[in-house]
């Protein structure tokens, strides 16, 4: 059976290098089909071979809501213009993003003054890039995959765990339930060894080693997030914690999140 190449790649700037990212599937196996890094302000020299290009805007650069209620897009638009507590001219710059499951509607809201920003950042690249996401919306994802491949072993299956992106001053939590987003907080160090014993299962990825010690032993208690071993040149070559947005951000490639 041939490999199946994602229809859209991922892109980012990370330290002033702009760098590619398009994924290709093979009996549930995920591969890299092409990857490129290079200087951000040089002009695009590679081939895009990929429909359209997606990115990430930083995490609070956009907002994350779950709904109990709507289902229709009308009610969705409304709900999240009430949270906003906006003008209409204000509320009409709004940009969606949502997805249904069986008890709630999880929506993705920024200003597309925002979304805009980020898309000028990849004018010199040939292929439109149309789908722009949170950070943590890829980090998801990229977890999801991972745990759901057996990438990452468990010693016991819990509905509920944490997603640590390490970071200094503050750090990312993604509360997680059944592998959606229940909530996201920013921790600072101090505030992390509460955050984590308290959580039945903790993931996380970043540079531990500027943590204190405390920290790290603290996170001997965690599991790491890695990359598939095959993809272990690409993740040094990155960075762990660009490498984990970025292979999320590709994996939507294959099937677009949105509504």
């Amino acid at each position: 059976m041939p490999r199946t190449k994602a229809a859209l790649a991922a892109v980012d700037i990370i330290d002033n290098e702009l760098i590619y990212l398009q994924l290709s599937t093979e009996r549930g196996n995920v591969f890299i089909h092409q990857w490129h890094k290079q200087k951000a302000n040089t002009a695009w020299n590679k081939g895009l071979d990929c429909r359209e290009l997606m990115t990430v805007m930083e995490h609070r650069a956009s907002h994350y809501q779950r709904l109990t209620q709507p289902s229709a897009t009308d009610n969705v638009t409304s709900f999240v213009h009430e949270t906003y507590g906006g003008t209409a001219d204000y509320t009409q710059d709004i940009v969606l993003d949502y997805q249904y499951d069986p008890t709630s509607t999880h929506v993705i809201s920024a200003h597309s003054s925002q979304v805009k920003k980020r898309q000028q950042l990849f004018a010199q690249l040939a292929g439109p890039l149309s789908i722009v996401e949170p950070a943590f919306q890829a980090i998801l994802r990229a977890t999801n995959f991972l745990l759901g491949q057996g990438e990452l072993i468990t010693s016991r299956p819990c509905e509920q765990w944490l997603i640590v992106e390490l970071s200094h001053p503050l750090s990312t939590c993604l509360f997680c339930h059944h592998g959606c987003l229940d909530r996201l907080q920013f921790v600072a160090e101090s505030e992390l060894h509460e955050v984590i014993t308290n959580s039945p299962l903790t993931l996380y990825f970043g540079d531990e080693t500027k943590f204190s010690e405390t920290t790290q032993n603290l996170l001997n208690t965690a599991i790491e997030l890695q990359l598939p071993k095959s993809m272990g040149d690409f993740s040094s070559a990155v960075g762990s914690t660009a490498a984990i947005s970025l292979f999320g951000n590709a994996l939507r490639g294959f099937s677009s999140w949105h509504h």
